[in-house]
């Protein structure tokens, strides 16, 4: 089977009009760092015509905010392990030196 990969397009014009060139280019330096099974691996990260983009491991089971809209609440065994799993990723990010500063459902994936 072929590998799949989720992959994160970003506007060139957009992200030059908003000021997020800078912002990008630190993302994917600390995406290349992060080497840890609770964060979703950056495979490569190109620019094509009048995109960047972020090519990341696939996570086959969508994010969490989906998956609370679509199932409801999670049974408290599943909230446990998605909340430890998060912990340990951030423990992670924070120690490598950087700070996570948009966790919210739709940024983790399952």
């Amino acid at each position: 089977a072929w590998p799949e990969y989720a992959a994160k397009v970003i506007s060139r014009q957009l992200m030059t009009e908003l000021g997020y060139e800078a912002a990008v280019r630190r993302e994917i330096a600390i995406l290349r760092q992060l080497k840890h099974v609770a964060i979703a691996r950056l495979v490569a990260s190109f620019r094509w015509r009048s995109d960047v983009y972020l090519l990341l491991e696939y996570a086959s089971r969508g994010d969490l905010h989906s998956t609370i809209r679509r199932v409801g609440s999670l049974a408290t065994p599943n909230a446990r392990f998605i909340t430890a799993e998060v912990c340990v990723g951030l423990r992670h990010v924070h120690s490598s030196g950087y700070a996570f500063g948009d966790l919210k459902p739709e940024n983790i994936l399952l």
